[in-house]
């Protein structure tokens, strides 16, 4: 099966580059950031890209062709209940049509459910919610299934033994589009906090917004996250409204994008902003509503 695993939360915590990146083989680190608060220690946010293609070994049910994964943990989340967003996209390309899933691995000491788009996982300490927002080709319920206890250690076609460091927990949960597809895209947002704090989809939906065909993104809390879908970044003008209303200001993240100049404008004029060749990340304040992203060169 087409499958890859993503951060192994134990304790609901982040892992070094390789575990974020954990396929069986070869992860390449493609694209990284991170950005400090103002007391210097802190991170704002933590940005990582990968080529995770060389995880699929010959043998899968189709050849891939392209399996681009970005991560975005940001700090800053500007909600004093949820210290923690977690946003992981997916790019799939394969040569016949397939159904590549998502893992979401659950601690030992973990209690954990699903509904509807959602899965909750929970231990001791704090609680984790996960809110699927685009898969597949964004139409259609995603297929979501458990694997825990009996399933501990297969992954896909692979089998590990107990003593495996790569999947140390009591199962798993898979997330996979309804239909089989050549082109696959993943939106996945999670919250981690304490496991006390009145925190719920329904006071902190995960809610969808695009630019044209171009590239997708969701909006969590104060937070505005959109991934160019394209597999080189890109100099495509790009217009979207993660939300409406024009009072409020929301952090935005835009992956994907050529590095150089772009100038940025919303309701309250426009401004300048530079990307990284690094991390082809451009991370800005704005307004809510309408904003327009505009390539203006390299500067080169």
């Amino acid at each position: 099966n087409l499958t890859q695993q993503t951060t192994n939360l134990n304790g609901l915590g982040l892992g070094t580059k390789s575990e974020l990146l954990n396929g069986c083989a070869n992860p390449k680190v493609t694209h990284s950031a991170h950005a400090e608060v103002c007391n210097g220690t802190a991170p704002k946010y933590a940005y990582l890209a990968g080529d995770i293609a060389g995880t699929y070994e010959t043998g899968e049910e189709t050849t891939v062709n392209r399996m681009d994964r970005r991560m975005l943990a940001v700090y800053a989340t500007g909600d004093s209940l949820v210290p923690l967003y977690f946003f992981v996209f997916d790019a799939t390309q394969t040569a016949t049509n397939a159904k590549p899933a998502f893992l979401l691995h659950v601690p030992t000491d973990a209690t954990s459910s699903e509904s509807g788009k959602s899965i909750t996982i929970q231990t001791s300490d704090g609680k984790l919610i996960l809110q699927n927002v685009y898969c597949g080709n964004g139409t259609g319920t995603p297929d979501i299934k458990s694997f825990l206890d009996s399933n501990k250690y297969k992954v896909g076609t692979h089998n590990y033994t107990t003593s495996s460091t790569l999947d140390p927990s009591r199962g798993r949960y898979e997330i996979r589009p309804t239909s089989a597809l050549k082109t696959s895209y993943m939106l996945n947002a999670m919250m981690v906090f304490a496991k006390d704090k009145n925190v719920t989809v329904s006071n902190r939906p995960a809610t969808y917004f695009a630019s044209g065909s171009a590239a997708i993104g969701t909006k969590l809390g104060k937070v505005a996250v959109l991934f160019v879908k394209g597999a080189e970044p890109t100099t495509q003008t790009l217009t979207f409204t993660a939300a409406t209303a024009s009072s409020e200001t929301l952090y935005y993240y835009v992956s994907g994008l050529k590095e150089g100049t772009w100038r940025v404008t919303d309701s309250t004029g426009s401004w300048e902003e530079t990307v990284s060749k690094d991390s082809h990340l451009l991370q800005f304040d704005a307004r809510t509503g309408s904003i327009t992203l505009t390539y203006i060169g390299s500067g080169n």
